[in-house]
């Protein structure tokens, strides 16, 4: 194979892990809107509105840090894409390579890719922020006698 072919592979290769993170992002943020339309649902139930609000908090919870690190990770294969771009031609070193942790393939290149900024980023809170500000509502108005002990004292 010549250069080119293969610079175009590893190009491909890489563009299908973007947009499989992307695609599982999603995926992760249609779910979290389904159970928390179910949990909404199951709330006025015989079920224990305090235990029920709880599930739901740690839920979103996991929902926004699996989101955050599909975003993270997806945003390391742009910066790996940008590399390939940029140095293919002066090394055939890393060739193939699609973890997206390798260091040396992030140089020169600026450090978007931090885990916080992921977690903080508009696009992964403007689900999950709703989300838990309506559970911790419903926990601190749910009749337990911890919210309510909680209640009176403040």
């Amino acid at each position: 194979m010549d250069n080119m072919t293969v610079l175009l592979k590893e190009i491909d290769l890489i563009e299908s892990c973007i947009a499989r993170m992307g695609n599982k992002s999603s995926s992760v943020k249609n779910w979290s809107i389904v159970i928390f339309v179910a949990i909404i649902g199951l709330l006025p139930e015989r079920l224990d509105a305090f235990f029920v609000a709880l599930s739901g908090l740690v839920v979103s919870f996991s929902f926004w840090f699996m989101n955050a690190r599909y975003l993270q990770l997806s945003r390391l294969f742009r910066l790996k894409y940008q590399w390939v771009i940029r140095y293919r031609e002066e090394s055939d070193e890393f060739r193939f390579d699609l973890s997206p942790e390798n260091e040396k393939m992030r140089e020169g290149t600026k450090p978007s890719s931090r885990f916080c900024k992921a977690f903080l980023s508009w696009s992964v809170m403007h689900i999950y922020i709703p989300q838990i500000a309506f559970y911790l509502i419903w926990l601190l108005y749910s009749k337990t006698p911890i919210c309510t002990a909680l209640l009176k004292a403040g």
